[in-house]
């Protein structure tokens, strides 16, 4: 029998706070489904490591310095299309999560969740999946049900 081994799925990982970034690349180290090949603090350097090490999947905060994490999706789109974006925010904001969407963002996660949960995320959207934060889609649809009831 033929074993077919997978390539690690490249995250780049783009976080302000560097303790949960930190965090976050340990964790996805450890994984051999995952290679970590770059870390950044803001947008501007999420978007040279893009250029430089070809992620299949970033993970974007969005309030960042230097240029915040829905410029830089829209950047890094730009540079390739086929790039996966799991936005990882605190904030649960159907309107925040709509932009996001539309600036090219694949996934929408509050950072509260269970970083088991997260791994399983990212690799559905690095297989071609959309995710939403359950509340997230929930507002969402529930707005929009209101929109379509005027």
């Amino acid at each position: 029998m033929i074993e077919q081994y997978s390539k690690p799925i490249k995250l780049i990982i783009v976080e302000d706070d560097k303790m949960y970034r930190n965090v976050l690349e340990e964790f996805f180290q450890s994984k051999s489904d995952f290679k970590v090949v770059g870390t950044a603090s803001d947008g501007q350097t999420a978007i040279y490591l893009t250029k430089e090490k070809n992620p299949d999947v970033v993970i974007m905060d969005l309030g960042l310095p230097v240029m915040q994490g829905k410029d830089a999706i829209k950047k890094i789109k730009e540079i390739d299309p086929t790039i996966k974006i799991v936005v990882l925010t605190a904030h649960i904001d159907e309107d925040e999560a709509i932009e996001s969407i539309a600036a090219g963002a694949t996934a929408y996660v509050n950072k509260d969740i269970n970083i088991q949960h997260l791994n399983t995320i990212i690799q559905t959207v690095n297989n071609g999946a959309v995710w939403l934060s359950p509340l997230i889609g929930y507002k969402i649809l529930e707005k929009g049900i209101k929109h379509s009831q005027k």
